[in-house]
């Protein structure tokens, strides 16, 4: 195909036997739960073949599909069920959004009302096609807002803003960078303990051996036989110089990263005779459930830990902490004079018994911890991937969001203030920026959800569960043994075998080629 060839003249086969031909399915491998333990099979992805990558599917839901409650939203204007003949809500009317999405009405968290619009500054400058929606939950969010299994509560506060190009950009919403971990290794000169190495710590089986090396290292003498001229001579290279001694692998995890930042401008402003004061105190509280909690004082803790003593802390420490020393120490004397008669309650030799009871566990314990008993040990390395964030962001039309994702974490919130001063001498503007971030990276499909309105995947690919061991990792499960074969012999088992999985996903789907879009 030439440089100035139309790509039209090729495309209307191609595309019918991919994006509009048959339904492929891609097996997606073992599901796992928050624990990281494999539970069950992930179902097939069922779609499209890509246009763009043979062994790839794409798989695409409306919006409509993404929810499970009774009143789940259902677009009739998408063009996903009407194709080009469906009207839509390209640019929809604050009036629509309220009534599709009215707070008073639907059960999912997909909420809106007339009061989200009514200090917005840039309301009716702005198209409503480029509003963004922060929201905050009660509890840790999912993506999904129309699915109340994953979002269960409503918001406690909302607010509105547009992408302006100004204070909010394409760029500081949408980008974000994602990879692999990688770490290097570089090869050495490994040095052993020849005393620890076959027997020459052992000089009893040393006096069996018929090699003579034993009588000749003995004969030689320590001074000789420990010399090690790569630690004693530093002024020279040691082995080979022109070599290729480094190699970078996988490592664990993945990167992702989206730091968002995002600015809100509401004007204070009157309706039907309000006070302007009340309008601004509205405003403010709302943004402030959004970016911080209420909180007593603390004033630090007293942490016992250790087997030191049984007896715990005596006195009355309220004494203390008021001034009263000599209430302290009366209470003090008490505690000890109750803890050291309590064993004589029952006579002198009941308290005899107690004590010489006691002394004799300790002797024991002691006795016990010298024969190096085991250790008490916790679990604070194992983590769940359950959301720990509170924070959802929509962005772009509410009938069909461009992006929408929720485990947000706010890190950091300024609030600012411009005039004039309004006819009740409060500020006419309140500008708050907000500073958001993931709670967690993202992988491959928790990327796509953030496309797909926060519902399922909708691309997969045969890498999703080719084998990775060509990374030589150590350790699968319960072993370390890893996986040693070389990157041949994995692409032979992956194209070649007639039982492997890429092998299965062309032998049991029609996918097409380039030649169907030169059949013309």
């Amino acid at each position: 195909m030439s440089s100035s060839e139309n790509l039209n003249a090729h495309s209307t086969n191609y595309i019918n036997d991919t994006s509009k031909g048959r339904t492929i399915k891609l097996p997606e491998g073992p599901a796992y739960n928050s624990k990281g333990k494999k539970d069950g099979m992930m179902p097939d992805l069922e779609g499209k073949q890509s246009m763009l990558h043979s062994l790839s599917v794409l798989h695409y839901t409306d919006f409509s599909s993404q929810g499970n409650a009774s009143d789940s939203f259902v677009n009739k204007e998408s063009r996903y069920y009407n194709g080009e003949n469906a009207t839509g809500y390209k640019n929809p009317t604050g009036s629509q959004i309220v009534s599709a999405f009215d707070e008073s009405e639907v059960k999912h968290a997909m909420q809106y009302k007339w009061g989200d619009f009514l200090f917005l500054e840039d309301y009716g400058k702005v198209p409503n096609n480029h509003l963004v929606t922060l929201r905050r939950f009660p509890q840790p969010t999912n993506d999904n807002l129309l699915n109340n299994l994953e979002n269960p509560n409503r918001d406690v506060s909302r607010l509105l803003t547009y992408i302006d190009g100004e204070d909010n950009t394409f760029e500081s919403l949408f980008s974000f960078s994602a990879g692999l971990n990688f770490k290097e290794f570089q090869s050495e000169i490994q040095t052993m303990n020849k005393s620890q190495t076959g027997w020459g710590g052992m000089n009893l089986l040393g006096y069996a051996d018929t090699s003579g090396s034993f009588a000749a290292e003995k004969l030689k003498g320590e001074a000789a036989t420990n010399y090690d001229p790569y630690t004693s001579q530093t002024n020279v290279t040691w082995g080979p110089i022109d070599v290729i001694d480094k190699v970078m692998t996988r490592d664990r995890g993945i990167n992702f990263s989206q730091d968002l930042t995002v600015k809100f401008k509401y004007a204070v402003r009157s309706y039907d005779g309000i006070s302007t004061k009340v309008a601004f105190l509205d405003i403010i509280g709302n943004m402030l459930n959004m970016v911080t909690n209420k909180a007593p004082f603390w004033g630090g803790a007293v942490r016992f830990h250790g087997g030191g003593g049984h007896s715990g802390p005596m006195g009355d420490s309220s004494k203390l902490k008021s001034g009263d020393m000599y209430g302290f120490l009366k209470s003090f004397a008490g505690d000890a004079i109750n803890k050291l008669s309590k064993p004589f309650e029952g006579g002198l030799m009941e308290g005899i018994k107690t004590l010489a009871g006691n002394a004799g566990a300790a002797l024991a314990g002691k006795g016990l911890d010298t024969l190096s008993r085991p250790e008490m040990y916790s679990m604070n390395s194992l983590l769940t991937g359950t959301p720990t964030g509170e924070w959802h962001m929509t962005v772009g039309n509410p009938f069909n969001p461009a992006m929408m994702y929720g485990n947000l974490v706010m890190e950091d919130a300024s609030f600012g203030f411009e005039g004039p001063f309004t006819a009740d001498d409060i500020p006419s503007t309140v500008i708050l920026e907000v500073k958001l971030k993931h709670a967690m990276p993202r992988d491959k499909y928790g990327i796509q959800r953030m496309f797909n309105y926060g519902g399922t995947r909708f691309y997969g690919s045969n890498i999703d569960f080719e084998n990775k061991s060509y990374y030589r990792n150590r350790g699968n499960g319960n072993n370390n043994s890893g996986n040693r074969k070389t990157p041949l012999q994995i692409a032979n088992e992956s194209l070649d075998g007639d039982n492997s999985d890429t092998s299965k996903l062309i032998a049991n789907n029609n996918f097409t080629s380039n030649r169907a879009a030169l059949s013309q």
